[in-house]
């Protein structure tokens, strides 16, 4: 009598869920591309291509009033920054902050928004004219304290290609 082998086990497969609609997609895709257009005209020539990283949608912990972007450049020469800030409430981003800056090598900046208009679920872009020894750090803050949940550090940021 041959002994049944143990079964294999299937694994479930994850059910693929479009994040986005197509409208919505190139709705975003065409405010990127115009805010990178943006971007590189402030950078000049001599900085080259933007980079562009994002938190990804966050869902805003009901208590978080402030978007707090630290952005800390070590680098050797001064970049240009571009903080993007879109509320995802509906099938339609909308742009609720736009910050722009310069920062001198080896020092830090700090961007704030209000997020007080933002029901449920934000994003963060930052676009940078370059990247190299720049840390950037995302806080979700009520009253100046980091809160739970919305907290991207720099190795969480995406890169983001248009």
């Amino acid at each position: 009598m041959k002994s049944k082998a143990p079964a294999k086990k299937q694994l479930k497969r994850p059910i693929k869920k479009q994040a986005t609609s197509g409208t919505m997609q190139l709705k975003l895709n065409n405010l990127l591309k115009k805010q990178v257009r943006m971007s590189q005209k402030t950078a000049g020539t001599r900085q080259g291509r933007s980079l562009i990283r994002s938190t990804g949608v966050l869902k805003k912990n009901p208590s978080t009033d402030t978007a707090n972007v630290d952005i800390m450049n070590r680098g050797d020469s001064e970049i240009s920054v571009n903080v993007l800030i879109i509320s995802w409430d509906s099938d339609n981003p909308e742009t609720i902050g736009n910050i722009s800056d310069i920062i001198p090598s080896n020092s830090f900046r700090s961007f704030n928004t209000s997020l007080i208009d933002v029901a449920e679920r934000y994003e963060i872009i930052i676009f940078l004219s370059s990247a190299s020894n720049v840390v950037i750090n995302h806080f979700g803050t009520f009253d100046n304290v980091p809160q739970i949940g919305n907290i991207v550090l720099d190795r969480d940021f995406v890169g983001v290609r248009l």
